[in-house]
């Protein structure tokens, strides 16, 4: 034999077929054993996997959560709705429309590393930040992203104080770029008018 358990093929074991250690069967070793059900093996190799793996995770969830924990809560976004839209229109102050969604991956990277940058953090005080959703199935999102003529996630919207588009941009925007821009922004904007 060249296995110490051999199954018929296509049969599940039976009682009467499973090997045993007896007077009967010398030709085994003394320590052979019953071959424990499929099913319970499968469990106790899933449970210990998981708990290999999980440990691992959770510490590096921890310090990594705690890290960016700890540099700040990133922009202060709001959900996009018409009254948001119209209070950062009338604030007098520059904003951003983002639109992004759970399974974009420069959305998700944008998250977390262009939005808690120190220098991003810095240069967005006192705008308003404002985010559309595109994964939404509601119908009110595709009708704001077509009043925009959005055809894509990430896109960017960078508006002055004039309620006027400055610059648009679409995909991955890095820390750097997404500073300068939101400076860029503030310094386009035009001062009030005299009368």
């Amino acid at each position: 034999m060249s296995s110490r358990w051999i199954r018929p093929l296509g049969r599940p074991w039976h009682d009467s077929q499973i090997p045993t250690c007896s007077a009967t069967l010398n030709r085994l070793p003394p320590f052979c054993e019953r071959p424990p059900s499929d099913v319970s093996v499968l469990r106790t190799r899933f449970q210990r996997s998981i708990a290999r793996v999980a440990a691992p995770v959770a510490l590096v969830i921890l310090v990594v959560g705690s890290a960016l924990g700890a540099s700040g809560e990133g922009l202060g976004w709001i959900e996009f709705s018409s009254e948001a839209y119209s209070k950062a229109e009338h604030s007098g102050q520059p904003f951003v429309v983002t639109f992004g969604a759970d399974w974009c991956a420069p959305c998700k990277e944008m998250e977390e590393r262009t939005y808690r940058d120190p220098a991003v953090l810095e240069a967005g005080k006192g705008m308003h930040f404002l985010h559309v959703d595109m994964g939404s199935e509601d119908s009110y999102v595709e009708v704001v992203r077509k009043s925009f003529k959005v055809f894509g996630a990430p896109t960017t919207l960078f508006f002055g104080t004039d309620r006027k588009e400055r610059t648009r941009r679409i995909g991955f925007i890095g820390p750097q770029d997404y500073a300068q821009l939101l400076r860029e922004t503030r310094a386009a904007t035009p001062a009030a008018k005299k009368e």
